[in-house]
């Protein structure tokens, strides 16, 4: 199900398939931004060849650019973890010269789509952790900047499998759904004249 919202600025906010797009031109600016969210997946996780339940992955995806370069160059597309306990599989603890804000070689990612390997750019890691002492669940997280044309890839494929160090997933048909959504947003791109 779909649904759109006009905002004041021309802002957009639209929903589909469980997921919730903005979509933000600043005409001044040249600029527009692009951002999904709610994602959210509890796939079976294969780590070694078992197979385990209770994880659930957020994914988002970010982008911006001018206006008058579209669609975007290159896309941030976020994959969060959450487990209610610490001994579950988690992503693997970053190294201790690895920072979030560089890329780093801990961030161990491969994107299949339809059985073609994507290489996007090394990742930056967050290892696992709570917001709060009371928080339920832990959580980490994995960016990855890659090139929009390596997300079109994705996000048009029928079948796509993540693996994160030792531990693999797929993307279901709602998610896959979701991301082909976003991407042919961002191909359609914003009429700066429409925001007049």
């Amino acid at each position: 199900m779909n649904s759109f919202s006009d905002l004041p600025h021309g802002n957009r906010i639209e929903r589909r398939y469980g997921s919730k797009i903005l979509i933000q031109p600043f005409i001044d600016r040249d600029e527009v931004n692009y951002y999904q969210s709610d994602l959210k997946l509890s796939p079976t996780l294969t780590v070694g060849g078992s197979s385990y339940s209770g994880h659930s992955f957020d994914i988002g995806t970010t982008a911006s650019c001018k206006l008058s370069d579209q669609p975007p160059k290159m896309v941030v597309l976020t994959i969060l973890h959450e487990v209610t306990d610490p001994l579950m599989w988690h992503f693997p603890s970053p190294r201790q010269s690895d920072s979030i804000h560089q890329r780093n070689q801990s961030a161990a990612l491969q994107i299949l789509a339809d059985g073609t390997e994507i290489n996007p750019l090394k990742g930056r890691q967050m290892g696992l952790r709570k917001d709060l002492p009371s928080d339920d669940t832990y959580y980490d997280a994995i960016f990855i900047e890659m090139p929009f044309s390596a997300f079109s890839i994705i996000a048009h494929a029928f079948i796509v499998e993540i693996t994160i160090h030792d531990a693999s997933f797929f993307l279901d048909d709602t998610s896959r759904a979701a991301l082909k959504s976003f991407a042919d947003i961002m191909i359609e791109g914003v009429d700066p004249e429409s925001l007049r």
